[in-house]
């Protein structure tokens, strides 16, 4: 195949994935919402707004480290593979560990006392999703879009089915006859919780499916490879960990129990610790404001 009809082939299969992605990501809201009251869907958007600003910081970054690192002809691709995977399975491990050791007081904190199981799903969706972002670099670097495409949409695909299975079918059964079969699966007092499972299983689906590209992972590694990895990748996170349009505000609960100060403009959360009393507005945790 001549090279640019690979490059549109390859292309076409990135953007499929994500814009098919998007789309049934975007079914989800409907039924949450008519689900769900107000007050019980805000959960949901407020653990995702901390969930969307980890992700980014779980990631280390590496796998843009990977890319470029992966190219340099004084390391093997597997080398640099291996390196970036045993320090991010490190790093998510002892996070997962940390999280749920302070769950029941990281819950309390944020007002949600009751729930302790909130930050300790949150924390397993956000290490496996980490561990997957590098897989998925390995995919693409190694040039087999229609895998990289199938584990997305299977993944998302698994998502939606669960959020359905479990707020349509098993809660409508609960609700006409507690001792039905498909009752058991609904526990009223877990309520939203079920968006975190549903997540949570197709995060699991998803690592299941990415084995093949991280089982392999552990047969080279290189502490003064890792050193330069980092010192390229980390400056990265700054750059990305900029919060989606309208999230910022939704880190406010989590800011104001930490004890800092925040302001919110449109694109960019900016963080205004109590000591540094000035802080300038482009100079902001997401990065960039515009």
């Amino acid at each position: 195949m001549h090279p640019l009809q690979r490059l549109a082939a390859h292309t076409a299969l990135y953007g499929l994935s994500s814009v098919v992605g998007r789309f049934l990501n975007y079914l989800l809201v409907p039924l949450l919402t008519y689900s769900f009251a107000p007050v019980e869907y805000g959960v949901v958007a407020e653990w995702y707004a901390y969930m969307a600003l980890l992700a980014v910081l779980l990631t280390c970054g590496l796998e843009t480290g990977y890319f470029r690192f992966r190219v340099a002809a004084e390391q093997s691709p597997t080398v640099v593979y291996g390196t970036a995977l045993r320090f991010l399975v490190f790093v998510n491990l002892s996070f997962l560990l940390a999280m749920l050791a302070v769950a029941p007081a990281l819950a309390t904190l944020l007002g949600y006392p009751a729930h302790p199981e909130y930050p300790r799903w949150s924390a397993a969706i956000l290490a496996l999703d980490a561990l997957g972002a590098l897989a998925f670099a390995r995919l693409r670097a190694e040039q087999r879009p229609a895998r990289f495409a199938a584990i997305k949409l299977l993944e998302i695909g698994t998502n939606v089915g669960f959020n359905v299975f479990f707020i349509v079918f098993c809660r409508q059964a609960f609700l006409h006859d507690p001792t039905a079969p498909l009752a058991q699966f609904w526990h009223p007092e877990i309520g939203v919780g079920y968006v975190f499972i549903a997540n949570l299983l197709a995060s699991v689906l998803k690592i299941l499916l990415l084995m093949p590209q991280l089982h392999d992972g552990w047969r080279g590694f290189d502490s003064a490879l890792l050193r330069r990895l980092l010192r390229y990748s980390l400056p990265l996170v700054l750059i990305a960990v900029e919060t989606p349009r309208g999230q910022g505000r939704r880190l406010l609960p989590l800011l104001s129990g930490l004890g800092l100060a925040a302001e919110i403009s449109p694109d960019c959360l900016v963080l205004l610790s109590p000591p540094l009393p000035s802080v300038n507005r482009c100079s902001a945790v997401g990065g960039r404001c515009r």
